[in-house]
């Protein structure tokens, strides 16, 4: 089983969203293939932002609000900016997604 990341662990990840919503602990994993990284950019309901890189089969554990904040990952490129990138890396053939955080796992 691939280690399993803690925010609070790392000091430069936020541990909570800047969001009014109610927070809970949700995963992220890193679903692509060995030799691979995700890049995952978190927008909060305000629109505050931070990101996160997992290497493939890691997990983080990330305190957010499930059905309000979103996210964007993306495998082996950089960590997107904007929740809006997905339709032009998709168009040049990456592996781009952008969804509503689940209180479950996010990949």
């Amino acid at each position: 089983m691939p280690a399993l990341l803690f925010a609070q662990t790392l000091p430069y990840l936020p541990i909570a969203s800047s969001s009014a919503e109610v927070t809970t602990q949700v995963t992220f994993g890193c679903d692509a293939g060995a030799g691979h990284s995700c890049g995952f950019a978190i927008f909060s309901a305000n629109q505050a932002r931070f990101a996160i890189r997992l290497d493939s089969g890691q997990r983080a554990v990330l305190r957010l609000s499930p059905n309000v904040d979103r996210y964007v990952v993306v495998i082996d490129e950089p960590t997107p900016l904007r929740a809006d990138v997905c339709p032009g890396l998709i168009a040049r053939g990456k592996f781009c997604k952008a969804a509503i955080v689940s209180a479950g796992y996010n990949n």
